[in-house]
């Protein structure tokens, strides 16, 4: 059950000690018809990276679309990557040096550390 059950609209006053104050109004829409499977297309994608940690390749794979930027422990942008339907949502990197690297999606929030060694 989810509180409130219709919209409501929300005033937050706020002051401090010199006497001065502010406030906000908040509107909380309420929607019957929303159901949290009809919200699960904003969850943020599956991504595999296997194996991991590696010392020659890594395979990346996701369960839907997304845009990957492969980065090194300073954050310098090494490759770009799409993982699509043209690939079949997965792609290889290899002839990485010895490191720690990071995949980043910023569409998603993702963020996945990836170990080369030799």
């Amino acid at each position: 059950m989810v509180s409130p059950t219709v919209t409501t609209i929300y005033t937050v006053t706020g002051s401090n000690f010199s006497g001065c104050s502010n406030s906000a109004v908040i509107t909380q829409s309420v929607n019957n018809c929303t159901s949290l499977a009809s919200l699960a297309h904003l969850k943020n994608p599956t991504l595999l990276v296997y194996p991991n940690p590696s010392s020659d390749r890594v395979i990346i794979s996701s369960d839907r679309e997304v845009k990957l930027i492969l980065v090194n422990a300073l954050g310098m942008t090494l490759k770009t990557l799409e993982l699509d339907v043209s690939n079949n949502f997965s792609q290889e990197i290899n002839s990485l040096n010895s490191g720690i690297y990071f995949l980043i999606s910023n569409e998603n929030y993702l963020k996945h550390k990836i170990v080369f060694s030799e």
